[in-house]
């Protein structure tokens, strides 16, 4: 992949090789940075299907996992590398999921 050449208009799915970890790196990170659209967030599905993550353009990281074992390992792998889960909500519009204690909607 040419460094990440895409469009800011497109719309679909990119697929990325192993070897491509940087490329996928900085895609995420410019999508927080510059949050292409508000009404739109980046899904991330590895091929193994271990979850699906989510990079909201709220600027916080949503994981689905199909069990808890590998919901475990993944906060445990994120807080050993310094990033463990937070305590609060990013903003006010941010809808708290239940390990957060509950749900806030928007007004």
């Amino acid at each position: 992949m040419e460094r990440c050449a895409v469009q800011r208009d497109f719309s679909g799915a990119l697929q990325f090789n192993n070897h491509e970890t940087r490329d996928l790196l900085l895609l995420v990170a410019n999508y927080y940075v510059f949050a292409w659209s508000a009404g739109e967030d980046l899904n991330i599905l590895p091929d193994d299907g271990s979850c699906i993550l989510m990079v909201s353009h709220h600027g916080e990281l949503q994981g689905d996992f199909p069990d808890s074992q590998r919901l475990d390992a993944f906060v445990a792998f994120m807080e050993a590398k310094g990033y463990p889960l937070p305590d609060d909500a990013p903003d006010e519009t941010f809808k708290i999921p239940k390990w957060m204690g509950g749900r806030r909607d928007a007004s």
